[in-house]
């Protein structure tokens, strides 16, 4: 075998292992990567997505993903495993609460509470919106919750998880959701000033807790294979009208300006003002009144029909129509105050 024959045959060699590490690598990667749920995604769904940022605190959390993602569901890369960020956790099967350590366990203490009360919130979401996601339904990644010890690592956190700067403005609870191909991957970020009050409070832990589960319940549940998008209060009044529910938090009457505001501001078909936070109260409000009105039946079907529509054709899905539900819901509110007076 002469030199030139020998030096050919090594260069062929070490192509064809270059090849078969390359090979390797992107087997190993497609290995890891999480299944799709959505084999695509329309258009008018992806827009909808990229411009939730409109609905302020909550919905700035919310980004979609593309190319297959999100990727990286183990839980051994969130935020609170990263060498540097000094997280503490506590854990079960279903949740990671990162906290960060004290000397008197203050701190701790507040993450085995919220773990309590993650798990005690499971069956009151279950029974509302239809399911609760599990590990098993996420590709095994527990829901990761991070107590913030100031209103600094709290704005920080939400931005390292979203990677990219959190501007809700006045927020004391957010859930930050990447939406894609392989489905929703969320984590929720509570406020230190939920530690300061009552628990069940309208800012306790347990109240914020439990509101931002619902976010985390709602947006796993988008189908977002069809047409989906929805108004403020459909996701930001939902969320109050669970979380308030459950802790017995409930107003049963308003203050008629607060009726007049949703006479004129309040539209069925459009996000509620959001300059006056109306997306909550009056969102709350809307879904206490569909209560009476229709039956807590139909406050489920309606839920599941959001996940798949537009909100118009929710509305004409529940044979409803908005303009009528919308005068019902004012005079409802008129006679509450009229029958307290």
């Amino acid at each position: 075998m002469n030199k030139k024959t020998v030096i050919t045959l090594a260069s062929v060699f070490s192509v064809f292992v270059v090849l078969a590490f390359l090979m390797g690598k992107v087997y190993k990667i497609g290995q890891d990567r999480p299944p799709l749920k959505y084999a695509t995604i329309p258009e008018s769904t992806q827009r909808f997505i990229k411009g939730l940022i409109r609905m302020g605190g909550h919905m700035a959390g919310v980004d979609i993903v593309e190319g297959g993602g999100p990727y990286d569901w183990e839980n051994g890369k969130d935020v609170g495993q990263r060498e540097g960020e000094n997280w503490s956790r506590e854990e079960d099967e279903f949740f990671i609460v990162y906290y960060k350590k004290d000397k008197e366990a203050v701190w701790q203490g507040h993450a085995q509470n919220i773990l309590q009360a993650a798990n005690e919130n499971i069956l009151p979401l279950t029974r509302l919106m239809g399911k609760y996601y599990y590990p098993a339904d996420q590709n095994g990644r527990k829901l990761p919750i991070y107590l913030a010890t100031s209103p600094q690592e709290y704005s920080e956190t939400a931005s390292k998880l979203l990677e990219s700067p959190y501007r809700g403005q006045g927020s004391i609870g957010v859930t930050i959701s990447q939406l894609g191909e392989a489905g929703c991957k969320a984590s929720i970020v509570i406020h230190p000033i939920c530690f300061q009050c009552n628990p069940r409070a309208n800012n306790g832990y347990v109240t914020v807790l439990l509101h931002e589960m619902n976010h985390y319940v709602f947006m796993s549940s988008l189908d977002l294979s069809q047409d989906v998008a929805f108004c403020n209060w459909q996701v930001e009044g939902l969320a109050d009208y669970c979380a308030n529910t459950y802790v017995g938090n409930i107003e049963t009457s308003m203050p008629e300006a607060r009726i007049q505001y949703i006479d004129k501001y309040c539209s069925l078909l459009k996000d509620f003002p959001s300059e006056t936070i109306a997306e909550y109260w009056a969102g709350e409000s809307y879904f206490r009144y569909m209560e009476d009105a229709h039956g807590d039946t139909f406050v489920k079907d309606f839920i599941q029909a959001t996940f798949k529509n537009t909100t118009e054709k929710t509305f004409s899905a529940m044979n409803i129509d908005p303009d009528d539900e919308h005068t019902g819901w004012v005079r409802s509110l008129r006679n509450n105050v009229s029958r307290e007076e």
